[in-house]
């Protein structure tokens, strides 16, 4: 098998003309190194698995215009059960841009839903008003003759150069407040770099291949077709995020194994990192279960070496992370991973149903949970369904983080965590 250094320098002249266009097209930052740790912070013994954060689902997402809503909602409807079109209610969510998440929403983790595009272009044209009049001619009844696909959603052409892609389904759902993936990464940069106090901020990647089997040709149209994620990618992947980050700001698996043979072994014996020491600081976790994590373990086996963690099953020699997006999942439970040193990530809301519905009952459930990371799409209320958001009970609105509720840590503070 290739190693990681030998993958990466078949990729060097690519991965120069990346870092090109991330300086032409991104407010690129060069990466800066950690701050030392603050002696009087006030939670200095306070573990980072010890907290509780909210996060974003779908961080990039700028959810449909309302016409090119309704020709997603007719094409859904002529589906039947079981298709790869989505319910479209589920796409009705948006998210403001990365910075504004850190800063007014107190946003500590975010997920990127990231996609192959090597020599560039492949996602450059989606659906667009060709399709709008031939949706207007097959279903007349059901859209608008203004049908249009709303503003250009690439301003700055950025989707013709090479580099992973982010955005959320090819074709329908594709607005995104950082559509290359060296765009998002510069973002978080500059908003870390000029906050250097911050939590540490997870950032979950979800590398999607999925193929929309529907024919939708009567519209003249067809779905693009992504490129599988290979073990290259990744690494790729890598590369880019050390352009953004020093390895000083990175919480990094090797820097949580300390030596120990499995990364499981070394959060049980030394524990993970201090949130002093942490403050300022990135990680990043693989979503992806399957094949392409199974790459990525095999090319890092306990993780030695890796910068991302992975979702792995417990007992795993990588393991320190679970993904467990149902704040009810058993066998084992969420408090139970935590109790045994897992960081987990769990969902509060899922395809707008419980804004919709008002329902807190999956909310209430993962704050309960001791899950490390709860991720919503409603940090703040969207009030045409209603006024269902997720913030910390009892605490004000703002609050960034609290004492993880699994742990009962009578000197831990929530007010002082991230003051």
């Amino acid at each position: 098998m290739p190693t990681a250094q030998n993958i990466r320098r078949t990729r060097l002249v690519t991965l120069l003309a990346l870092g090109s266009l991330a300086v032409a097209c991104t407010d690129f930052v060069p990466p800066e190194p950690a701050q030392e740790p603050d002696p009087t912070d006030p939670m200095a013994d306070l573990r980072i698995n010890e907290i509780q954060v909210i996060g974003s689902h779908n961080s990039y997402k700028t959810q449909p215009s309302p016409l090119l809503q309704a020709g997603i909602e007719a094409v859904y409807a002529t589906q039947p059960a079981g298709s790869d079109v989505p319910n479209p209610e589920g796409l009705v969510y948006s998210h403001p841009p990365l910075a504004e998440q850190f800063g007014p929403q107190g946003i500590r983790q975010i997920e990127l839903d990231l996609f192959v595009d090597r020599v560039g272009g492949k996602f450059a044209a989606p659906f667009g008003p060709p399709t709008a009049l031939n949706l207007q001619l097959i279903f007349p009844a059901q859209l608008p003759p203004e049908l249009m696909i709303g503003p250009d959603f690439d301003p700055l052409g950025v989707m013709a150069d090479p580099g992973p892609k982010t955005f959320h389904i090819q074709d329908i759902d594709f607005r995104s407040s950082c559509l290359m993936f060296a765009n998002c990464l510069a973002q978080i940069a500059a908003w870390s770099n000029d906050n250097p106090n911050h939590l540490p901020i997870f950032i979950l990647l979800e590398l999607k291949e999925d193929i929309i089997d529907v024919d939708v040709s009567a519209l003249g149209v067809a779905f693009t077709v992504p490129d599988p994620w290979t073990l290259a990618d990744v690494l790729e992947l890598e590369d880019l995020i050390r352009g953004a980050f020093h390895d000083t700001r990175m919480i990094q698996p090797n820097d949580v194994r300390n030596g120990h043979p499995t990364l499981l072994e070394g959060i049980q014996a030394e524990g993970w990192p201090r949130v002093a020491e942490s403050r300022g600081k990135v990680f990043f976790g693989l979503d992806n279960e399957g094949a392409i994590r199974d790459d990525y373990v095999n090319q890092y086996p306990t993780l030695d070496g890796a910068l991302i963690f992975t979702s792995s099953p417990p007992g795993s020699p990588e393991a320190g992370f679970r993904k467990v997006n149902d704040p009810g999942a058993s066998n084992p439970s969420i408090p139970e991973l935590v109790a045994n040193g897992y960081m987990v990530r769990t969902r509060a809301d899922a395809d707008t149903v419980e804004s919709r519905d008002n329902d807190p009952t999956r909310r209430d459930a993962a704050l309960a949970s001791g899950a490390q990371f709860i991720s919503t799409d409603y940090r703040t209320p969207n009030t045409d369904f209603s006024n269902y958001q997720v913030v910390f009970p009892g605490l004000p609105a703002s609050t960034v983080a609290r004492c993880n509720p699994i742990f009962l840590l009578g000197d831990c503070t929530s007010q002082n965590i991230d003051p």
